[in-house]
């Protein structure tokens, strides 16, 4: 079964149900019913960190060497602009007010939107390490995870959380906020973490 065999490490649900898996070496696999397809033509790259549905149907695909869209049935890369064709896109996520915005390692936060692209930079902000996950919660503010800790956007300011405040040194590997307004953070090197009231607790 190229399903069970398969190491995932991303997953999306479309709008009809429609299941998409992202594998660590094996490229793309679709479920459709009992239906299991493996796609990887096309593909920059066999290794999947993210998978991002669009209000048009399409999926967006990020991988250790750029993104590409799933569009019409195949593997392509129309409306995706040459500045995300290279990056190495560990996380995707589209902001309520439709910005495209990917964590993309050493090449930090880009953003996507009808102006183009904008990058991060160190000119503009200095992330201590590379960029690992990103995350909106429901007052708009932009959570990024990085291989130090966590920075948050609000209203233009970024917050840094790190050992300092009581995170393991190491990435992030994924963030979460619940509708308890806590963020859930899942370290690359294993434990799980609560960020509540401006305190950082280990959980796991």
């Amino acid at each position: 079964n190229v399903l069970t065999a398969s190491f995932i490490i991303s997953i999306a649900e479309m709008r009809g149900g429609e299941l998409w898996f992202g594998t660590r070496d094996a490229g793309l696999l679709r479920v459709e019913g009992s239906r299991v397809t493996r796609i990887t033509h096309g593909l920059p790259n066999p290794k999947i960190n993210c998978l991002l549905g669009d209000e048009d149907g399409d999926l967006w695909i990020g991988t250790d060497r750029g993104v590409i869209r799933w569009k019409a049935g195949e593997i392509v890369n129309a409306g995706v602009p040459e500045a995300l064709s290279t990056v190495p896109a560990m996380a995707m996520i589209r902001d309520r007010d439709s910005n495209l915005w990917v964590a993309a390692g050493a090449r930090g936060l880009l953003r996507l939107n009808s102006g183009g692209v904008t990058t991060l930079t160190d000119q503009d902000r200095p992330f201590a390490g590379n960029v690992t996950a990103v995350f909106e919660d429901r007052d708009r503010n932009l959570w990024v995870g990085t291989t130090t800790g966590i920075e948050r956007l609000r209203d233009g300011v970024f917050t840094t959380y790190s050992t300092a405040q009581g995170l393991p040194p190491g990435g992030v590997g994924a963030i979460h906020v619940d509708p308890a307004q806590r963020m859930w953070i899942a370290p690359t090197r294993g434990g799980l973490y609560w960020l509540r009231d401006e305190a950082i607790e280990r959980i796991s």
